[in-house]
């Protein structure tokens, strides 16, 4: 599909046309609708946001919604500004995930995954940042061998997200710290977040780098998510 009858379709919209001023943000953001266009897994929604500046800039809200091959469903989420010369990231790129499909009795539990795009990635164009983001989550199985917090999402599933409101790179976070609510957590995550909360104090004052660190936290995501998916096999 040529990318100037890609300008043409009808919900490019907000996001497309903020970016189009600056070339290179133009065309990653080009790709990236393309993208979108070509597969059934992924749609992408923007919108104008009345926010007041000092300059008056355009700002948008943006969201992509993906189902990865282990049918989890994603969001990536982001709140951008077009100044005088750059597209500006004015909060983080998000990730939350869910499981396979909700019904009109179960409200959808939605996760917070603390993944990023690397240093080097956030120099890239916003739609090039989005595609490596969108791509890697769509093999959403084969990210987590490189992301241990992933690998636990995964061994989790509706029953274990309705309690958890996301995962980080050195634990998990519970829903609510409100003492009522926090007793009515299953006390298998309660001890999880214990657990992970007592490694963090272990390591506070050790003499290691934080890539040491983060490989004790890694090795304890593993070590949890294969326990998961065992203890859950014996109830199949």
């Amino acid at each position: 599909m040529r990318l100037n009858s890609l300008e043409k379709k009808e919900g490019m919209g907000p996001l497309l046309e903020i970016c189009s001023p600056f070339a290179s943000e133009k065309k990653a953001m080009l790709w990236l609708y393309e993208l979108t266009w070509a597969h059934d897994w992924m749609s992408i929604e923007s919108k104008a946001v009345d926010i007041k500046n000092p300059d008056d800039f355009d700002v948008i809200d943006f969201e992509i919604h993906l189902k990865a091959k282990s049918n989890r469903r994603y969001t990536i989420s982001g709140r951008v500004m077009q100044t005088d010369w750059e597209i500006a990231q004015i909060e983080p790129l998000q990730v939350r995930g869910t499981t396979a499909g909700g019904s009109e009795d179960i409200a959808d539990a939605w996760c917070q995954l603390c993944i990023s795009t690397s240093e080097y990635g956030e120099l890239l164009p916003l739609g090039d940042q989005l595609i490596s983001m969108a791509l890697a989550l769509r093999d959403d199985r084969a990210l987590a061998k490189r992301l241990p917090l992933l690998e636990l999402f995964l061994a989790h599933g509706r029953e274990e997200y309705k309690w958890i409101q996301g995962y980080v790179s050195d634990g998990i976070i519970l829903l609510d710290s409100d003492e009522v609510l926090y007793k009515l957590i299953p006390e298998e995550l309660r001890y999880l977040d214990y657990q992970f909360s007592c490694i963090e104090d272990e390591l506070q004052y050790a003499f290691l780098s934080q890539e040491d660190k983060q490989a004790i936290f890694d090795e304890e995501f593993r070590l949890i998510a294969k326990k998961v998916r065992e203890k859950k096999q014996k109830h199949l």
